[in-house]
């Protein structure tokens, strides 16, 4: 049984060697895995170790064909703040990592690679930048980053981030480090937005946060190639050439997103009662007239109608599943102070108000 998430105090500090959580609140820690079970017995105690009163680890398995699966249930019995997710089949980074997230149930995400290329010690400047912002970059290529990898592997990563930054317009230097920290309703509602599932999904999550004003900063990290990896040099770049303009072009099309739409109002008391009756990793919007509950573009129709039946039992006001474009959505956010993005969970820290008042 999943125990509760308990939030720290802004400034308390939880020295594990290994996590410092200087911002307060609740954190959720992501990894995804796929056939990891050669290097997954060497760092999964130091996975664990990031899950205690105020925070957890969800490990997302994406359909591994080896020992990983049975090796995560064992590491995760027992532990109460401690989750594992499988895909019977191989689906993607981006599909695992948007799973992690809509299960969550912190108001911070942080989502990091199985082989921890990334140095640990790096987290507590990963969350104290969220301090700032909305989305922190873990940086390869900043002046103080610290890279440690064979000369093909920092090329193509060279290569590749300044394709990357010339198709999509993006100015980070790095949009692919496997280290990044979002507040929970910022990281929803990306995710809802988004549709990719191959190696560039974290290149659509950024325009999206662009488009939507978000504020992204990025930070150095200490970063080791670790070998194992599952990018293959020749045949990879191309395919993630391709998602890389895949993503480009997705902010053009007018794709759509499920929403459930609550009419009869859209102040922030309706938005705490619609809040109250739906699942606590949905992401609540409002405008003048209503409030709009996110489900994205890829939860199936059945669900939609659910939340709906329930929320027209509890409230009063009409009750609408619909579809509206991503542009649409957009809007919504852009036009009205952040405040209009509900904390995902009822104990979360005001991330909105903490945002407005800066």
């Amino acid at each position: 049984m999943l125990a509760p998430l308990v939030p720290i105090p802004a400034g308390a500090y939880r020295a594990t060697g290994i996590s410092m959580l200087g911002a307060g609140g609740t954190c959720s820690y992501i990894v995804p895995t796929y056939n990891e079970a050669r290097r997954l017995p060497d760092t999964i105690e130091q996975l664990i170790a990031l899950s205690g009163p105020s925070s957890e680890v969800i490990f997302v398995d994406d359909g591994s064909e080896d020992a990983t699966p049975s090796i995560l249930e064992t590491a995760a019995r027992g532990q109460t703040n401690v989750r594992v997710l499988s895909h019977t089949r191989n689906r993607g980074k981006g599909a695992v990592v948007r799973d992690g997230t809509f299960a969550a149930r912190g108001d911070t995400i942080v989502f990091m690679d199985a082989d921890l290329a990334t140095d640990l010690g790096d987290l507590a400047g990963l969350r104290r930048a969220l301090e700032f912002c909305d989305v922190v970059i873990g940086s390869r290529s900043m002046a103080a980053s610290v890279v440690e990898a064979r000369d093909y592997r920092a090329h193509m990563g060279r290569v590749f981030n300044g394709f990357t930054r010339g198709v999509s317009g993006l100015p980070y230097r790095d949009t692919q480090c496997g280290f990044k920290a979002f507040h929970a309703p910022a990281a929803k509602l990306l995710f809802a937005l988004s549709g990719l599932n191959g190696y560039a999904f974290d290149v659509e999550i950024l325009l999206f946060a662009h488009r939507l004003g978000l504020r992204v900063e990025e930070i150095p990290v200490h970063w080791t190639h670790v070998g194992g990896s599952h990018i293959r040099p020749f045949s990879d770049p191309a395919r993630m050439t391709t998602d890389v303009i895949a993503a480009k072009m997705a902010q053009r099309q007018k794709d759509s997103v499920a929403v459930v739409t609550v009419e009869g109002g859209g102040d922030a008391d309706r938005m705490r009662e619609v809040q109250k009756c739906v699942r606590a990793n949905d992401v609540v919007v409002r405008d003048d007239d209503a409030v709009h509950v996110v489900l994205g573009h890829l939860c199936p129709v059945a669900l939609r109608h659910v939340i709906a039946g329930r929320l027209s039992r509890a409230l009063d006001g009409r009750v609408n599943p619909e579809r509206v474009s991503a542009a649409r959505l957009i809007e919504l956010v852009q036009r009205r102070p952040r405040l209009s993005i509900a904390p995902s969970i009822e104990d979360a820290p005001a991330f909105a108000s903490a945002v407005a008042g800066s």
